[in-house]
């Protein structure tokens, strides 16, 4: 404790001073522990916890704490060293709170806090806590949705749900939205809320989709009172164009640049549906396509054989949920014709490109635009595209080796539709095809990281889209896509004609703990055509993997290519529980020797920087020459062209001292300006040739390169900044770009219109450009009347010369919408099955009309609708129907649509009506559970209640009874049942008949029907039929008299009894067995009396046993061992007496003997001789 020293200093002189010095022995108290501190601490944990090294003075304790900020507390001491300081209030989220115990606190001998820790009394002791973040969850519904057009302008109402089930305290929110993409819209969604406590918040959104494209909607979550607070969720919406006439869309390369050297070739129109992949447990079979360039032509192809394709956006993420790694959902994904013509400086998405492949997934890529495109592959991938080559279908390729993928051919030459070549690939590359006309690789593939490439210079989208494709080309593309999808999978390969056996393998890949019981296998031709189907046992758990070999002994059916072996899993039950998935490739094929075919010994070709000019522009050519002989060449080319100022046929020009080696190929260049859409030819010769033959058909090698004249030396662009536009709320804006491509500068006048009904200017210019110059106009159009909507409305552009001459005009649709209508419900808590149950649709819209449509409510078995015939001028307006279902479903729903014009909006809510509680129906009464008597009637009750699952009242629920008694008729009973009700029915009742088997268990049937769900189910063991019964009376206690008495058995049951009777004893001092033996009949409900012949037996209690057993039915004689009776019986004494006490020797005695017996006496003297006996 404190102690004090007092110190006494005298001086010569007498002076005293005087000093007081406080010293401290032992140790000061200090703070052992402290609660809570750090982060996350529950804004309810409620107190502060202190521990103290010694015993405190509480008073002094209680006021050195302090918190700040602060709140109400009572102090509350666990012992004399531990004290809680309990809240009276919850804390605030995401605030630091601060507690100090200041050196004012001491311990119980007054010595201060050691707050400082540094060993003395004195100094604060801080800690400090931070409470938690409120914990909000944000859940968007539908989190991806994938649309599906023509037409534009569909909806899809959703709603974005902020709960906050583990709120401790209301929270205050604000919900914005960022939205990302093209082509769709999110409307709503956002907005200030208040969450209460333990609650949630629901904003509804509409999703509308214009064009096909995709977005994605970042929804997050803050607080103006805690900015701790930031939750987001995203959602992803998808469009997708499905139609089958598709004209040059902002996804391909551009006007006039397309594959094919054919000037016009009109717009695609492809013979065959896209398959939208629907059904994910399906994995095989599936292809993604990149919707970019002709892409989707692809997919139309692959329609053709019902594969299915999954839409595949720049972005690379899995439309359905983009957190999915993609190769593991998508095993191949195609870049169609030109599909690579915007990432040629795009990092990222050569970055996503590569990791797809290198992590497991195939990438098919198709001919480009220009050679360069093919750099944006992993692998280093080089070559020409169509706009630097000529386009070839005629024995356009042949087969370098042999591959499975040429299975579906019959020669090694094909014709296929091919522009473009590769020059420079992977070292592990391996080269497929090859072109004819230069002998350079045209397919090739190649492993890179777990996927493989397959890059090929054919443009079979664009050609299925005009008409162009040969048989080889749609056997080969089938053929490939099927390899490409599992490029791993080994290839048994068998000849027409030739019985087939080949392993499948069947592998349990999806993770769950249900064994599989079954596989279902489909065998397909290569058409996807269904050849044959087997079921087979198996017994299989995740992971593991079974090899079953398909035998066909019989001759399958000639038809070369690919064919497929698919097979999915079932349990035991039949369910699916493992979708299909390829388990086998097989090919049938003919014998085709590939690499055997003779190029000759000079190859030409010839590629060019441009297919497309401007009149006057200059063409570069690069030729090619390619020496297959084992000696050098010298020579000439020589130059010409078709339709040359007015002539058919001229020769213009020529390269000299062309020098090839053996074995070798040369590059040449050439250049000339052009002034006419024409085919430039190229000859070689030999040098002291002079005479060359038309088109050069006497060459020793030949090539020609067609080059296009742009019709007008502008080009004219109109776009909009929007996709679509909402009448009554958006401006348009339309763009119109002009770019003079001659060589000289001009003046033109520009004009452009809007037309609606009629054609309005939107404004003329006059602008001089010169070589390459570019000017943009843009010009707004306000829609704020409801009815502006024609039905045709576009914008259009013209350009004229100083002169007045049209040189170029151009005209772009556009895409006018209503305002988004959301659609919402509110159905009923509860229904009424044979009433009224009405329900509200709300049609809402953030601007201040609602347009004309039509607004259909459905069920399963409802419908009803109403027709908006004119304008609201309302924002919002609601519409009552009445739910009376033809037929109703435990489970339902209601669904609103609202169609307006070609947009709609929908909104549906599941009803879970919930299905009433019953327990399995029993049977009743009977002496023992689920006995019936025969001849009597049995009753079947069910037990049935309904909680507040239920929310539907007035519903029949119909039991039924099969099987009692056997083949008999079917018991029904209905019950109504209303929510919170127990209903217990003993209504359902039949006769038992007195024929019937007894004493053996029967199983009988049972169920219910109730809105259309069923149950129904066994009930074992049943209910068995009671046996006829012998009941002895058991004379308990009773009193029998020897001069008669009878033994007595009743049957109570519809049936005769009949029991055995061995025999009956009584036994007290001595035993009385009376042997019976013989049978006693007991008719049905009736009683039968056995009398019995008493033995003279001395009065008084007995034990009676009975001894026999039952022939039929069953008896209680053996219930008791033996029972106590009283026997009325002989009651008697006797008496002796003499008439002397004392006789002497050899002197007569006389006894006198009085016997009685109830009322009777007898009498009786008989005379005795006393003697002595003699040893």
């Amino acid at each position: 404790g404190n102690h004090y020293v007092k110190i006494r200093v005298y001086d010569r002189a007498g002076n005293l001073r005087e000093k007081e010095i406080k010293v401290y022995k032992g140790e000061a108290p200090y703070v052992v522990a402290v609660y809570p501190i750090g982060e996350n601490i529950p804004i309810d944990y409620g107190k502060i916890w202190i521990n103290f090294s010694t015993p405190m003075n509480k008073a002094s304790v209680e006021g050195a704490v302090s918190m700040e900020p602060s709140v109400g507390w009572t102090a509350n001491w666990l012992d004399d060293r531990t004290v809680e300081f309990r809240f009276s209030e919850y804390l605030d989220y995401c605030e630091t709170y601060m507690v100090t115990i200041t050196d004012d606190a001491m311990d119980i001998s007054g010595n201060k806090l050691d707050g400082d820790e540094d060993g003395e009394p004195g100094g604060n002791y801080t800690f400090s806590f931070t409470t938690e973040t409120p914990n909000v969850n944000v859940y968007v519904s539908p989190a991806s949705h994938l649309f599906v057009l023509p037409p534009g302008g569909v909806s899809v109402s959703g709603e974005v749900v902020i709960d906050g089930a583990y709120l401790k305290k209301d929270l205050d929110i604000e919900v914005t939205k960022l939205v990302t993409g093209e082509g769709l819209e999110v409307y709503g969604g956002e907005g200030t809320q208040t969450i209460p406590a333990g609650g949630s918040v629901s904003l509804p959104m509409t999703v509308t989709a214009y064009s096909e494209g995709r977005i994605s909607a970042s929804f997050t979550v803050k607080s103006p009172d805690y900015d701790c607070l930031e939750v987001s969720r995203d959602a992803l919406f998808s469009a997708i164009d499905t139609s089958s006439d598709h004209g040059d869309g902002d996804d391909n390369p551009g006007q006039n640049d397309h594959p094919d050297d054919n000037q016009s070739p009109g717009e695609s129109h492809y013979p065959s549906l896209i398959v939208l992949q629907e059904d994910t447990m399906d994995i095989c079979d599936n292809v993604g396509v990149l919707l970019n360039g002709w892409g989707k032509g692809y997919g139309h192809l692959m329609g053709r054989y019902g594969i299915k394709m999954i839409p595949i956006f720049s972005d690379f993420t899995y439309w359905r949920n983009p957190d999915t790694t993609l190769s593991d959902v998508v095993k191949l994904i195609v870049i169609g014709s030109g599909g690579l013509h915007r990432f040629l400086y795009d990092d990222e998405f050569k970055s996503r490109l590569a990791d797809y492949v290198a992590s497991g997934g195939n990438l098919l890529v198709l001919s480009q635009g220009y050679g360069e495109f093919f750099s944006v592959l992993p692998g280093n991938v080089e070559g020409y595209g169509w706009n630097e080559d000529q386009s070839c279908f005629i024995n356009a390729g042949y087969m370098d080796v042999w591959h499975p993928v040429f299975s579906g051919q019959t020669r090694n030459v094909l014709n296929l539709r091919v522009d473009g070549y590769l020059s420079n690939y992977p070292d592990n590359a391996e080269v497929l095809l090859k072109r004819t006309m230069s002998g350079m690789p045209m397919l090739i593939t190649y492993q890179y990281g777990l996927g493989h490439v397959i890059v090929t210079t054919l443009y079979s989208d664009w050609a299925y889209g005009h008409n162009q494709m040969s048989p080889e080309e749609m056997n080969l593309i089938r053929d490939l896509t099927t390899w490409a999808m599992n490029p791993e999978m080994e290839i048994p390969e068998f000849y027409p004609d030739s019985s087939v056996s080949v392993p499948v393998t069947i592998r349990y890949s999806k993770s769950d703990t249900v064994v599989a019981a079954e596989a279902v296998l489909l065998v397909k031709t290569p058409d996807r055509e269904l050849y044959d189907s087997l079921s087979i046992p198996v017994t299989l758990s995740s992971g593991e993997e079974y090899i079953y070999t398909y035998d066909e002994q019989d001759t399958i059916p000639r038809h070369l290519g690919l064919w497929v072996i698919d097979y999915r899993l079932l349990d035991s039950n039949g369910n699916i529980i493992q979708g299909f998935e390829r388990g086998c490739i097989f090919a049938q094929r003919v014998d085709i020797h590939a690499g055997e075919y003779n190029v000759g010994d000079f190859q030409l070709w010839v590629n060019s920087d441009k297919d497309w000019i401007i009149n006057g522009d200059t063409v570069n050519y690069s030729i090619f020459i390619r020496n297959n002989t084992d000696t050098s060449f010298n020579g000439k080319v020589i130059i010409g062209v078709h339709e040359q100022n007015g002539s058919r046929w001229e020769v213009v020009d020529s390269l000299t001292d062309v020098s090839i080696p053996s074995d070798a190929i040369i590059n040449l260049h050439y250049q000339r300006p052009l002034f006419l859409s024409t085919s430039t030819y190229f000859g070689l010769y030999h040098n002291d040739e002079v005479s060359y033959s038309d088109y050069f058909r006497d060459a020793m090698g030949r090539a020609q390169r067609g080059i296009w004249i742009s019709e007008s030396p502008i080009e004219l662009v109109i776009s909009r900044d929007k996709p679509g536009y909402i009448m009554g709320r958006d401006t348009i804006v339309n763009f119109t770009r002009v770019v003079n491509k001659s060589f000289s500068q001009r003046e033109f006048i520009i004009n452009r219109y809007f037309y609606n009904n009629g054609l309005y200017l939107l404004g003329t210019d006059t602008v001089e450009l010169g070589e390459e110059d570019t000017v943009l106009f843009a010009d707004t159009i306000f829609a704020d009347e409801p009815d502006f909507l024609g039905n045709r409305i576009y914008t259009k552009a013209e350009i004229f010369t100083s002169g007045g001459m049209m040189i170029s005009r151009s005209a772009k649709m556009l895409n006018l919408l209503y305002p988004p209508v959301h659609c919402s419900l509110s159905v009923p808590d509860s229904f009424d099955y044979s009433g009224d149950n009405y329900f509200t649709v709300w049609l809402s819209t953030e601007d201040g009309y609602i347009p004309p449509g039509v607004l259909k409510v459905t069920g399963k078995d409802y419908a009803d609708s109403i027709v908006i015939d004119t304008f609201l001028f309302v924002r919002e307006t609601s519409f009552v129907f009445n739910f009376r279902a033809s037929q109703w479903h435990v489970k339902d729903f209601i669904k609103a649509q609202y169609k307006y014009g070609e947009q709609h909006s929908v909104k549906k809510e599941y009803l879970n009506i919930g299905m009433p509680n019953h327990c399995p129906v029993v049977v009743k009464p009977g002496d023992f559970p689920s006995g019936f008597m025969p001849g009597d009637t049995a009753y079947f009750f069910g037990y049935i209640w309904s909680e507040n699952n239920v929310k539907i009242k007035n519903a029949p629920m119909v039991i039924w009874v099969w099987g009692c008694p056997m083949g008999g008729d079917t018991l029904y009973d209905t019950i109504f049942v209303n929510p919170g009700e127990w209903v217990e029915k003993c209504s359902l009742k039949t006769y038992i008949d007195t024929s019937h088997l007894f004493g053996e268990w029967i199983n009988y049937y049972t169920g219910v029907r109730y809105l259309g769900y069923s149950y129904e189910g066994r009930v074992e063991p049943g209910y068995i039929v009671k046996a006829p019964r012998a009941i002895f009376t058991w004379p308990h206690n009773d009193t029998l008299d020897i001069n008669g008495w009878s033994m007595k058995f009743t049957n109570p049951i519809k049936t005769t009894a009949i029991v055995h009777l061995n025999s009956i004893s009584f036994v007290k001092d001595r035993f009385f067995d009376i042997s019976l033996n013989e049978d006693v009949t007991v008719p049905p409900e009736s009683s039968t009396v056995v009398p019995i012949d008493m033995p003279w037996m001395v009065q008084g209690n007995y034990r009676f046993y009975i001894y026999g057993n039952a022939e039929r039915g069953n008896t209680n004689i053996n219930t008791y061992p033996y029972t106590n009776v009283y026997i009325k019986g002989i009651n008697s004494s006797i008496l002796v007496s003499t008439p002397e006490d004392y006789y002497h020797t050899e002197e007569s005695i006389i006894l006198s003997s009085d016997i009685t017996n109830g009322e009777y006496s007898w009498n009786g003297h008989e005379s005795l001789l006393v003697y002595i006996p003699i040893d």
